[in-house]
């Protein structure tokens, strides 16, 4: 996305503009000022749906959750996830490690590990969440202004296919 200067913004009138219109527009421009869509997806062309490709990999740093995901099918299979999720490093995800452009792709990552952790097994984890998935998504969370984001380990399979799989041209 471009960032534009305000004098190419759209001028809503407030008077004349249905509410919807009003917010529809709101969120396209502060979408482009932003330079990004971590605040939520919204546009009249693609509605709910992001409007440019979210990230398809993160930097090396977070190879681990990449990794992790990716060969996700193997490690359910053998009952080995949580085992595997509780060895590796906390990762940090501030600003310095993680740039806005790269927000949605962790949000999606940890989404995904969150929930297969919680649900690899009949019986729930006895402590929640290991730190290696809840400190990093509370930083992504929070420290980023993600607070539209589900708290880890309940969201959706449709956000977590939605921002794992949302490719260019889809």
């Amino acid at each position: 996305m471009h960032n534009k200067d305000q004098t190419e913004l759209r001028s809503t009138d407030p008077n004349t503009a249905t509410p919807s219109r009003i917010v529809l527009d709101l969120a396209s421009d502060t979408n482009t000022i932003l330079g990004h869509e971590n605040l939520g997806f919204l546009s009249s062309n693609r509605g709910f749906v992001p409007l440019n490709p979210t990230t398809q990999r993160l930097p090396a740093y977070f190879d681990v959750w990449e990794n992790l995901v990716a060969e996700l099918p193997n490690h359910y299979s053998s009952l080995r996830l949580r085992n595997l999720i509780e060895q590796f490093p906390i990762l940090e995800a501030d600003a310095k490690h993680l740039a806005d452009s790269h927000l949605i792709r962790a949000c999606s990552l940890l989404s995904i590990l969150s929930h297969a952790y919680y649900y690899v097994r009949s019986e729930p984890p006895e402590n929640g969440l290991p730190a290696q998935l809840q400190a990093p998504w509370e930083t992504v969370r929070h420290g980023t202004k993600c607070e539209w984001l589900p708290l880890p380990g309940r969201s959706s399979l449709k956000f977590q296919r939605l921002l794992y799989f949302v490719c260019d041209g889809c």
